[in-house]
């Protein structure tokens, strides 16, 4: 079953059915329900995080069966790992990653909680992802590149340089965008509805 604040009740969604929204998270039995947070921004996955976590429930980790996952990895709690995804050897993925479509990890990359990889990016060897960082569709980031955390890398984007934490990045090679102010991501879980 599935929970959507934007959706009415009955409405399928995938195959799964909509029972309500997250306020009857209140209602249920956390010993009974692992959760799976599919929102994807890093901002939203946190907030939600916190909420169920509030609630006494665990995130569960879901990893498609075409995703291919080296013996060596290491998984954090609460990852959702999508059809066609590639990690390499001695990657570790922090808790509650969001690694969509044919995303592919090279050998000894490190993502950090909360980042969101969207569909077919590419993020080579020795290379760290901070937490919170968002990086686009189609990008790719050059290896051992540092993408300090709460940053934004922009789809199609090819990083050959460090990203600073904050940073919004474009383009090939990327370049800096716009700087965000060290609490955005602050700023912008406050605009999010709060159920508590």
């Amino acid at each position: 079953d599935f929970l959507a604040d934007d959706q009415p009740i009955g409405t399928s969604i995938n195959g799964f059915k909509v029972i309500g929204s997250r306020t009857i998270l209140s209602e249920l039995d956390p010993k009974q329900i692992e959760i799976c947070i599919a929102v994807g921004t890093p901002a939203h996955r946190r907030k939600m995080v916190e909420y169920v976590n509030l609630l006494g429930y665990r995130c569960a980790t879901l990893i498609d069966p075409t995703a291919l996952i080296r013996p060596s990895v290491i998984l954090g709690q609460g990852c959702l790992v999508l059809a066609n995804t590639v990690l390499n050897s001695h990657v570790r993925v922090s808790d509650h990653v969001f690694l969509n479509t044919g995303v592919i990890l090279g050998h000894h990359v490190s993502i950090g909680a909360y980042t969101v990889v969207l569909t077919g990016a590419k993020i080579l060897g020795g290379s760290n992802v901070e937490e919170g960082v968002e990086i686009g569709a189609g990008t790719c980031v050059y290896p051992k590149t540092r993408i300090g955390a709460w940053s934004k890398v922009a789809m199609s984007s090819a990083v050959f340089k460090e990203v600073q934490p904050y940073e919004v990045v474009s383009g090939n090679p990327a370049r800096l965008i716009t700087q965000n102010p060290s609490n955005w991501f602050e700023v912008e879980l406050q605009e999010i509805p709060d159920v508590t």
